[in-house]
């Protein structure tokens, strides 16, 4: 399976091969292609979140003043960084 970093410089290699010619306009495309492929690929993964402790969940629950699941599932969730404010 090809990466698509991988597919963008065989555009780029393909797109070198008419550079200059009047079949295609391709000095913007290249330059694009040249820049995004110069920059670090970035690997983007979540942070791995760690469970409450029970003194957080504790906490958290008492803080929401509820029996209602659905109000202390939200908080837990803004305990994690992870919902609304609200």
């Amino acid at each position: 399976m090809t990466t698509l970093r991988e597919a963008a410089q065989q555009a780029l290699e393909a797109l070198e091969q008419f550079a200059g010619t009047k079949l295609v306009r391709t000095s913007g495309v290249i330059n694009d292609l040249r820049t995004a492929l110069a920059e670090p690929e970035h690997y983007t993964h979540p942070p791995q979140r760690k469970p409450l402790t029970d003194e957080e969940l504790k906490r958290v629950c008492a803080e929401t003043f509820s029996y209602d699941p659905h109000v202390i599932a939200r908080a837990i969730e803004r305990a994690h960084g992870i919902g609304g404010k609200e």
